[in-house]
């Protein structure tokens, strides 16, 4: 059983496999209230829904395979509407979802369930809205540098560095922009690229009216000519572990983290913050309607932007969270009966403040994620 704001959708997913304790801790983004027969079965009046929502667009249908149930709130039912459906072999991105800022849509894929974050018994670290109640993303110079420009086949394309400012340090954020020459009020994308990859326009929101802008947060590997450039302070920033690697859980030396601010995924959640300040400031950008996307560990990043206000709807596919712990120490797989391990001190900071999952209960907008 899953929901999304204002419904819950009883999605027919082969969960079977997953022992009870899972499904019973299952809570979407955006959620109003709990299903009110528990989350390991659907209420009276989802049991008795028998219509199947259609997400349409101008090419086809998405059948999700979901049943309704009554609506959570009394003033109405909302809609869901998809902008684009893609082909996923082409793009990496399935579809993307018209802005709309008061649903939030999940869609399973017969092997996946997703749910949210439990809080941690006795863990006095923020949570994610108190952790990052201080940063302003639009605070400082840009000191926008202006690598390369070009207008090609009606496209504006740039690439830049800008500057973000995290944990008083500055890093220099390697971009990229295209919209469609002349383009006005056009929709914002920032579109997020995955582990070890590289900031990518896709051409065909390009082509479909969109402004988008890609960032670098993977920093220094091999060859590459343009990178996010971390200080020194900073440089576990870096994917690559032959220049430093990721801060999770654990720092560089192997002791526990004391602070949530000491991971890898503050800085990067802090930077693509900052990329969507620089995509909003556009003079073809249109403010009111911002979203992004994100692939891979992009689309993991995606559930903490999903909580900045400026954001309207976020789409992330094949990423999603609950990589430390859970998949780092094996605690979903061969695992029956189902158990927890005893976390580290690291682990509960971790999972209590930045985790991706610890963002759902926190999430405003809507948001779509893809998983197979």
């Amino acid at each position: 059983m899953a929901m999304f704001k204002g419904y819950q959708i009883i999605c027919k997913s082969s969960s079977a496999a997953l022992s009870d304790p899972l499904r019973q801790r299952i809570l979407l983004a955006g959620s109003t209230r709990p299903n009110p027969a528990g989350c390991g079965g659907p209420s009276a009046a989802a049991k008795a829904a028998t219509s199947k929502p259609v997400i349409k667009n101008s090419v086809g249908e998405l059948d999700s395979s979901c049943s309704f149930s009554e609506p959570l709130f009394p003033e109405g039912k909302p809609s869901a509407r998809v902008h684009r459906l893609s082909d996923a072999p082409k793009l990496g991105v399935d579809c993307f979802m018209k802005m709309m800022p008061n649903t939030t849509v999940l869609l399973l894929s017969s092997a996946l369930l997703l749910c949210s974050a439990q809080a941690v018994p006795g863990a006095v670290s923020p949570t994610p809205p108190e952790l990052w109640k201080d940063y302003d993303p639009n605070k400082g110079d840009f000191k926008e540098e202006i690598i390369r420009q070009e207008v090609r086949d009606g496209v504006f394309n740039r690439e830049s560095y800008i500057s973000a400012y995290v944990l008083g340090e500055e890093v220099r954020v390697y971009c990229k922009y295209s919209v469609k020459e002349g383009a006005k009020l056009a929709p914002g994308l920032l579109n997020v690229h995955g582990w070890m990859g590289a900031p990518g326009i896709g051409k065909d929101f390009v082509e479909d009216g969109w402004a988008v802008l890609a960032h670098d947060y993977c920093g220094k590997t091999g060859e590459r000519p343009h990178y996010t450039k971390y200080p020194e302070s900073l440089r576990h920033g870096n994917m690559d572990r032959n220049v430093a690697g990721p801060v999770n859980t654990t720092t560089a030396e192997g002791k526990d983290i004391t602070d949530p601010k000491q991971t890898s995924d503050y800085l990067w959640y802090a930077i693509q913050r900052r990329a969507l300040s620089y995509l909003e400031q556009q003079k073809e950008v249109d403010r009111s309607r911002l979203g992004a996307s994100g692939y891979s560990y992009g689309g993991t990043l995606m559930w903490n932007l999903a909580t900045d206000p400026r954001v309207k709807a976020v789409v992330p596919h094949f990423g999603i969270g609950y990589n430390d712990y859970y998949r780092s120490r094996r605690v979903w797989m061969y695992n029956v009966p189902y158990t927890e391990p005893p976390k580290t001190a690291g682990e509960e900071i971790y999972l209590r403040s930045v985790a991706p999952e610890a963002h759902v209960p926190y999430i405003t907008a809507a948001t779509l994620f893809l998983n197979g």
